[in-house]
Protein backbone atom coordinates (compact mmCIF):
# COMPACT_ATOMS: atom_id res chain seq x y z
CA UNK A 1 0.00 0.00 0.00
CA UNK A 2 1.34 3.57 -0.63
CA UNK A 3 2.11 5.90 2.00
CA UNK A 4 1.39 9.26 1.05
CA UNK A 5 2.74 12.46 3.01
CA UNK A 6 0.49 15.66 3.58
CA UNK A 7 2.27 18.68 3.66
CA UNK A 8 0.15 21.13 5.70
CA UNK A 9 2.51 24.55 5.39
CA UNK A 10 5.63 22.13 6.32
CA UNK A 11 4.39 22.37 9.97
CA UNK A 12 2.57 19.00 10.90
CA UNK A 13 3.75 16.09 8.65
CA UNK A 14 1.56 12.96 9.55
CA UNK A 15 2.14 10.13 6.92
CA UNK A 16 -1.04 7.68 6.01
CA UNK A 17 -1.92 4.70 4.72
CA UNK A 18 -3.80 4.71 1.21
CA UNK A 19 -4.98 7.52 -0.54
CA UNK A 20 -7.74 8.26 1.71
CA UNK A 21 -8.16 12.00 0.95
CA UNK A 22 -8.82 14.68 3.42
CA UNK A 23 -11.54 16.82 3.38
CA UNK A 24 -10.56 20.08 1.08
CA UNK A 25 -10.72 23.33 2.49
CA UNK A 26 -14.16 24.99 1.62
CA UNK A 27 -13.99 26.33 -1.65
CA UNK A 28 -11.49 23.56 -3.22
CA UNK A 29 -11.38 19.67 -4.31
CA UNK A 30 -9.15 17.76 -4.80
CA UNK A 31 -7.11 16.21 -7.49
CA UNK A 32 -5.61 13.32 -7.62
CA UNK A 33 -2.69 12.88 -9.46
CA UNK A 34 0.48 9.86 -10.81
CA UNK A 35 -1.99 7.03 -10.94
CA UNK A 36 -4.03 8.49 -8.06
CA UNK A 37 -0.68 7.87 -5.74
CA UNK A 38 -0.84 12.26 -5.43
CA UNK A 39 -3.04 14.86 -5.06
CA UNK A 40 -3.29 18.87 -5.29
CA UNK A 41 -6.06 21.05 -5.08
CA UNK A 42 -8.16 22.81 -7.54
CA UNK A 43 -9.97 26.20 -6.51
CA UNK A 44 -13.82 25.12 -7.83
CA UNK A 45 -13.73 27.65 -11.10
CA UNK A 46 -10.47 27.30 -11.86
CA UNK A 47 -8.82 24.78 -14.60
CA UNK A 48 -6.70 21.50 -14.59
CA UNK A 49 -4.74 20.13 -17.28
CA UNK A 50 -2.32 17.51 -17.20
CA UNK A 51 0.83 16.58 -19.61
CA UNK A 52 2.80 13.13 -19.37
CA UNK A 53 6.64 12.71 -20.95
CA UNK A 54 9.45 10.35 -20.71
CA UNK A 55 10.32 11.30 -17.65
CA UNK A 56 8.31 14.20 -16.60
CA UNK A 57 4.79 14.86 -15.32
CA UNK A 58 3.49 18.38 -15.69
CA UNK A 59 0.23 18.97 -13.79
CA UNK A 60 -1.76 23.17 -14.36
CA UNK A 61 -4.18 24.41 -12.05
CA UNK A 62 -5.12 27.99 -13.18
CA UNK A 63 -7.36 30.78 -13.05
CA UNK A 64 -7.52 30.75 -16.98
CA UNK A 65 -8.44 27.94 -19.15
CA UNK A 66 -5.16 26.95 -20.95
CA UNK A 67 -6.90 25.06 -23.53
CA UNK A 68 -8.78 28.10 -24.89
CA UNK A 69 -6.13 30.79 -23.87
CA UNK A 70 -3.26 29.03 -24.73
CA UNK A 71 -1.18 30.10 -21.61
CA UNK A 72 -2.58 31.33 -17.86
CA UNK A 73 -1.51 34.68 -16.05
CA UNK A 74 -2.42 33.02 -12.61
CA UNK A 75 -2.07 29.54 -12.06
CA UNK A 76 -0.10 26.46 -10.16
CA UNK A 77 2.34 24.04 -12.62
CA UNK A 78 3.65 21.53 -10.87
CA UNK A 79 6.13 19.58 -12.86
CA UNK A 80 7.44 15.92 -11.14
CA UNK A 81 10.89 15.00 -12.22
CA UNK A 82 11.91 11.35 -12.02
CA UNK A 83 15.65 10.11 -12.46
CA UNK A 84 17.49 13.66 -12.09
CA UNK A 85 20.28 12.26 -11.19
CA UNK A 86 20.54 10.26 -14.28
CA UNK A 87 19.35 13.19 -16.69
CA UNK A 88 21.22 15.75 -14.94
CA UNK A 89 24.51 14.43 -12.73
CA UNK A 90 23.13 15.86 -9.66
CA UNK A 91 20.93 14.85 -6.85
CA UNK A 92 17.05 16.67 -6.61
CA UNK A 93 18.12 18.35 -4.09
CA UNK A 94 21.65 19.56 -5.46
CA UNK A 95 19.64 20.27 -8.91
CA UNK A 96 17.29 22.21 -7.23
CA UNK A 97 20.14 24.56 -5.29
CA UNK A 98 21.69 24.60 -8.74
CA UNK A 99 18.28 26.05 -10.46
CA UNK A 100 18.12 28.75 -7.47
CA UNK A 101 21.56 30.07 -7.53
CA UNK A 102 20.53 30.33 -11.61
CA UNK A 103 17.55 32.36 -11.03
CA UNK A 104 19.00 34.46 -8.31
CA UNK A 105 21.67 35.84 -10.53
CA UNK A 106 18.83 37.40 -12.92
CA UNK A 107 15.54 38.07 -11.00
CA UNK A 108 14.68 40.07 -8.12
CA UNK A 109 14.45 38.04 -4.80
CA UNK A 110 11.54 38.46 -2.88
CA UNK A 111 11.88 35.49 -0.48
CA UNK A 112 14.20 32.30 -0.19
CA UNK A 113 14.11 29.72 2.90
CA UNK A 114 14.58 25.62 2.81
CA UNK A 115 13.93 22.88 5.41
CA UNK A 116 13.86 19.37 5.37
CA UNK A 117 10.92 17.55 5.94
CA UNK A 118 10.73 13.84 6.31
CA UNK A 119 11.98 11.92 3.40
CA UNK A 120 11.91 15.52 1.37
CA UNK A 121 13.90 18.54 1.31
CA UNK A 122 12.57 21.61 0.35
CA UNK A 123 13.35 24.99 -1.11
CA UNK A 124 11.95 27.95 -1.87
CA UNK A 125 12.65 31.37 -4.06
CA UNK A 126 9.88 33.70 -4.57
CA UNK A 127 10.97 36.63 -7.45
CA UNK A 128 9.86 39.44 -8.99
CA UNK A 129 9.92 38.73 -12.70
CA UNK A 130 10.09 41.70 -14.82
CA UNK A 131 10.19 42.25 -18.42
CA UNK A 132 10.25 44.89 -20.94
CA UNK A 133 6.18 45.87 -22.33
CA UNK A 134 4.42 43.19 -19.94
CA UNK A 135 3.21 43.55 -16.62
CA UNK A 136 5.67 42.14 -13.66
CA UNK A 137 4.97 38.81 -12.49
CA UNK A 138 5.53 37.45 -8.91
CA UNK A 139 6.56 33.80 -9.17
CA UNK A 140 6.38 31.61 -6.68
CA UNK A 141 8.69 28.42 -6.74
CA UNK A 142 8.90 25.36 -4.07
CA UNK A 143 11.06 22.71 -5.03
CA UNK A 144 10.46 19.46 -2.91
CA UNK A 145 13.34 17.19 -3.36
CA UNK A 146 13.52 13.83 -2.60
CA UNK A 147 17.17 12.20 -2.95
CA UNK A 148 16.48 8.89 -2.00
CA UNK A 149 13.87 8.35 -4.86
CA UNK A 150 15.57 10.64 -7.62
CA UNK A 151 12.60 12.76 -7.94
CA UNK A 152 12.26 16.71 -8.05
CA UNK A 153 8.70 18.30 -7.11
CA UNK A 154 9.01 21.39 -8.80
CA UNK A 155 5.85 23.73 -7.99
CA UNK A 156 5.58 27.24 -9.54
CA UNK A 157 2.80 29.39 -8.73
CA UNK A 158 2.87 32.94 -10.07
CA UNK A 159 0.31 35.99 -10.64
CA UNK A 160 0.58 39.63 -11.91
CA UNK A 161 1.99 41.88 -9.18
CA UNK A 162 -0.49 43.87 -9.46
CA UNK A 163 -2.83 41.03 -8.37
CA UNK A 164 0.09 38.59 -6.15
CA UNK A 165 -1.60 39.82 -2.65
CA UNK A 166 -5.30 38.29 -3.25
CA UNK A 167 -3.52 35.86 -6.23
CA UNK A 168 -1.16 34.42 -2.98
CA UNK A 169 -4.41 33.59 -0.88
CA UNK A 170 -5.13 30.75 -3.31
CA UNK A 171 -1.49 30.12 -3.97
CA UNK A 172 -0.47 29.50 -0.30
CA UNK A 173 -3.54 27.50 0.11
CA UNK A 174 -3.02 25.23 -2.58
CA UNK A 175 1.08 24.87 -1.27
CA UNK A 176 -0.03 24.41 2.05
CA UNK A 177 -1.72 21.52 1.19
CA UNK A 178 -0.07 18.79 -1.14
CA UNK A 179 -0.23 15.33 -1.08
CA UNK A 180 2.80 13.43 -2.25
CA UNK A 181 3.91 10.06 -2.54
CA UNK A 182 7.04 9.19 -0.73
CA UNK A 183 7.60 6.18 -2.94
CA UNK A 184 8.62 8.49 -5.94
Amino acid sequence: MPRILLILAFLAIPIAQGIELPNPPDGYRWKQILDEQSALLVPIGWHFKSQHGKNTDGFFVSKENIEAEGKFDTGLSLNVIKQVKQSTGLAPSKYSLAMIEQMQKSKKVLLADSRNAGAFKAFTLRFLDSQPNVPDVVVHNLFIANDETGTLWYYIFEAPQSEWESAWQTGDTLLSHLLLETEI
